[in-house]
This record gives C-alpha cells, structure tokens and sequence, in this order.
C-alpha cells in the first residue's frame, strides 16, 4: 500500500508485494541504503517483547542515508499490521503518514 497507493517507490523493485511482508537483514537493507524507511514493528503489534525493536540503535542501520537523514517511520503496527483496512483505519493511515513524512523527499 504505501508504493501503490501512496506513490513511494521502493528500492529494490524485485520484491514481491505481501500481506506480511518478507524477511530482510540489515546488510541487505544498508545494501540498497533507502533515503526513507518505513517499520511496522510486528512484534509490538502481537504484544510481545519489543525492547530490541529500535532500528536506530543498530550499526549497519545507522550506516543508511535513512537514519543519517533522520528518516526512519515507526508506523503504528496496530493500524498498519492488525487493522483490516476499514475506512476508519485507512483514513488513519493516510493521516499518518501526511504527519510523519517529508513528502517532498
């Protein structure tokens, strides 16, 4: 949703689009070093333990143009991982991101 219908391009176009996302690691993601980067953070989203969940307190992260340029976006993983995409959570996406984004990047 956020390249489709928010006009992001991503980085490595070769990914296929998928409901729960893909596995990445950090080399891979300092790999194609994205000038924004968005994170639902699943693991907070399922109540689990989300203390090691800050991106930006990893190495290879703080090597990206994202984190130099202060453009990590923690979305909130309750509208964006749990929500089923109703009006009310889409209008709540769309104001989201409108608060947390540079859209002129």
């Amino acid at each position: 949703m956020i390249y489709e219908e928010f006009g992001f391009t991503p980085v490595d176009s070769s990914i296929e689009s998928s409901i729960h996302g893909q596995s990445i690691s950090y080399e891979y993601v300092l790999s194609e070093d994205p000038d924004l980067l968005f994170v639902v953070d699943r693991t907070r989203a399922i109540g689990g333990d989300d203390s090691d969940s800050d991106l930006s307190k990893n190495p290879v992260i703080q090597e990206t143009k994202a984190y130099q340029n202060d453009n990590i976006i923690y979305l909130d993983p309750e509208i964006w991982y749990l929500s089923g995409g109703g009006l009310q959570s889409m209008q709540l996406m769309i104001e989201e991101i409108n608060d947390q984004v540079d859209l002129s990047l």
